[in-house]
């Protein structure tokens, strides 16, 4: 088969995955897939998606004293409650085997959306900021699960080598995170 461009002969044009369309790799060199397009998109995704979910981890206690929530149990508990949420992230697998792809990610995203959007809403009463919280988390855990499974999609067996490198989109959200 001849390809198109460099990202071409990444993938085997014969295998496509229907319900999402996503190419499959072929046997390349894990530089090539490192360099890859797709490889490069996945990673900012995650990256920027993982954000909201890690600032909420890291500020969720001052962001909730500076809201009037002065009582540390309280907020203590939220972050436990939350930690508990952040471990549900296997119903992301649960979605991941009866939806495709895109739509969970994007379910993700919409929720995660909402979520920035509406904090300032919700963050004077402590039922909706254990809510707001515990869904930051939710959804944050579902990056650890989602980014395996698509990167098993797009590039084969070679995917468990690239999610060494791949994962690394954590540390680098936590780097932003520092410098921001």
């Amino acid at each position: 088969m001849q390809a198109d461009s460099a990202d071409d002969s990444l993938v085997h044009k014969d295998k496509k995955e229907t319900a999402e369309n996503f190419e499959v790799a072929v046997e390349a060199p894990i530089k090539e897939m490192l360099m890859s397009r797709q490889f490069v998109l996945l990673y900012i995704m995650n990256v920027l998606s993982l954000f909201s979910g890690y600032f909420v981890v890291n500020q969720q206690f001052n962001y909730g004293e500076a809201n009037g929530f002065t009582n540390t149990a309280f907020l203590s508990g939220i972050a436990s409650a939350a930690a508990i949420f952040n471990a549900g992230r296997f119903l992301w697998g649960f979605a991941l085997d009866r939806y495709s792809y895109k739509r969970v990610y994007g379910i993700l995203l919409v929720v995660q959306i909402f979520l920035n959007f509406t904090i300032f809403a919700v963050c004077h009463s402590g039922f909706f900021y254990l809510v707001w919280v515990c869904a930051f988390m939710f959804c944050e855990g579902g990056h650890f699960v989602l980014a395996p499974n698509i990167l098993k999609k797009i590039f084969g067996e070679k995917a468990t080598q690239l999610y060494g490198f791949f994962f690394s989109y954590a540390a680098t959200c936590s780097l932003i995170m520092i410098i921001l």
